[in-house]
This record gives structure tokens, sequence and C-alpha cells, in this order.
């Protein structure tokens, strides 16, 4: 700084001599990662680096802030102060011409330098994302193997439709912000609750009306919880907020794609929901299932039946 501040020192850093931390004159401070002297060497780390692996790379220093209570403002202070031989704070008479460029950065992340506190460490919750979403996509081929299309079934295309897009908006959940997002759920709720209606009306077997039932009002949840979650959201601290509502909204939608690939499994208890009466034999070819086995059984006691009858009359 400039001379009119250099009377004031030992004023200025009264405080921080309290907490700071040097080897010869503050060997009692609380925090030890507070102070660095200039210059340091050309081309090297300052002489107050003794963990060369926690640096920035490319930087001769690095201020590691951590906060394990409450946040805090921080200051960046340049002062042309020195500690004398008695340990006091006096200015400095060296002239020298510094250039310095500081990075303000969040961490020493590989890959979220420049994220906001509370987005550090959601790409651990992406990373296991991806994780579970490959092993639901393998169990989803192995569904299609088994029967034996080339294709995904028109019906599994419900799949893509249950697929959010909230996921990518997720950032301090906001009813004001996100209102477009909240009313395009709302409406995608209204109208699947409509066909789930006007289904069980059309339907005639009542197994089947039961199951539908119970798939609809398993899903109005799904598409209804965000609703629910923005509200619980505005209670969560701001610096929490995106992690929770992140790693629920996640899970919900892997919970919903997941129970599709269940309902649709082919080899599954609900397949014959999802099959129509006409296809009905060949969907039975397509599961290589013993049913096969059991209709044909059933149609040549149909058979033995019949010729019984006729023989009897004559």
């Amino acid at each position: 700084m400039e001379s009119e501040y250099a009377a004031s020192c030992g004023t200025m850093l009264k405080n921080f001599s309290q907490v700071a931390f040097e080897v010869k004159c503050l060997a009692g401070g609380r925090r030890s990662d507070m102070l660095r002297w200039a210059p340091c060497p050309k081309d090297k780390i300052c002489e107050e680096e003794d963990k060369p692996k926690l640096i920035v790379p490319g930087y001769q220093f690095t201020f590691r802030i951590e906060e394990p209570v409450a946040p805090e403002y921080w200051y960046i202070l340049l002062l042309s102060c020195t500690l004398n031989d008695k340990c006091n704070w006096t200015t400095s008479t060296r002239n020298y011409q510094i250039e310095y460029d500081i990075w303000l950065v969040n961490g020493n992340n590989a890959f979220s330098k420049q994220f906001s506190y509370e987005e550090q460490d959601i790409i651990h919750v992406y990373m296991f994302a991806l994780f579970i979403y490959i092993a639901l996509a393998l169990g989803q081929l192995r569904a299609t193997s088994l029967n034996r299309q080339s294709v995904l079934p028109r019906r599994q295309k419900l799949i893509n439709t249950i697929t959010p897009k909230s996921y990518l908006r997720t950032n301090t959940f906001d009813f004001l912000s996100n209102r477009g997002l909240v009313i395009l759920r709302l409406v995608q709720g209204a109208w699947f609750f409509v066909e789930i209606k006007r289904t069980i009306k059309r339907e005639p077997d009542d197994e089947r009306i039961v199951f539908l039932v119970h798939f609809g009002a398993a899903y109005m949840v799904w598409f209804v919880y965000l609703l629910g979650l923005g509200v619980i959201a505005a209670f969560i601290s701001e610096i929490w907020r995106l992690k929770i509502v992140l790693a629920i909204s996640t899970f919900a939608n892997f919970v919903a794609i997941a129970c599709l690939v269940h309902l649709f499994w082919p080899t599954g208890s609900n397949r014959k929901f999802f099959v129509h009466d006409g296809n009905y034999h060949h969907h039975l070819e397509r599961t290589s299932s013993t049913e096969l086995e059991d209709f044909e059984k059933a149609l040549i006691c149909d058979d033995t039946d019949d010729d019984d009858v006729i023989d009897s009359k004559l």
C-alpha cells in the first residue's frame, strides 16, 4: 500500500497476528495458511509452501480456506509490512516492483475449480447415476434380446416419455425460476391421468384394470413429486440444496425407469397386460416360455373331447 498507511501496519495486523502463523514470531497462530512473503523465488514456489502437492499447478502459492462450521468473508490484503527482529510489524523499506496473477478458485478438484460451494462434489452424484443407468441399459438390451427383435417395441417408448429433463435444471430449486418446468410436469401428469382413465374405461379385463389402476397411481406420484420437492427445498440451506435436490430427483427418475423396465420385462409376470390378444400366440413363441406347450395341450384336450362326443353319438 501507499505511504499514508505505513504507520498503521501494527494496528492493521494486530488482530491478524492473533490467528496467523509464522515460524519465528507467530508460532502460536491457529490458522497457518494465511500468510505469504513477497517476492517469491522466480519460477519456484513460495518459501512458506511446505506441501507442494497442494499447490494449484502453474502457481507459486495456494491459500487453502477451510470453513468447517460456517461460511466467512475473506479478503486479500497486499501490504508493504514486515516483521522486524523484535517481531513487531513495521513498514518494509525494500523497493520492489511485483507482478502478480491471483486466481480465485473453489477447491482444487480436477473438474470443478470454478464451481460454487454448493456445486462442489456433485460429480459424484452424476458418476453414480451414470453407472446405474449403464446397468439399467444393459438390462434393457437383455430384454430386447429375449424378444428377438432388432428394435424396441413401441410400448417401451413410454420409457423415453417418462425420462425427465428436470435433472438439467436443479440449481437452487426455486418455484419462480423453474415454474415452466413445474407447469410442464403438471401438464404431463394430467395427460397421463386422462390416458389411463380412457384406457381403463375401454378395458374389458378386470385383472388388467386393477393393474392399470396401480400403475397409474404409482406414476402419478412421480409426476407430482417435483412440486412437493420444490416446497421442501425452500426450507433447505442453499449450501446443501442443490446436492439434496439433485440426489433426490436422480434417484426418483431412476426408480421410475427401472420400474418400467421391470414391468416390460419379456419373461415377467406382468407381460400379459401389454400383449394384444391377436399377438398372444406369437408372444409366447418370442418369450420361449412353457405357456405355449400348455396352450397346445389345451387344444389337444379340446379335440379329444370333441372326438369322444362324436363317437358316443355314433
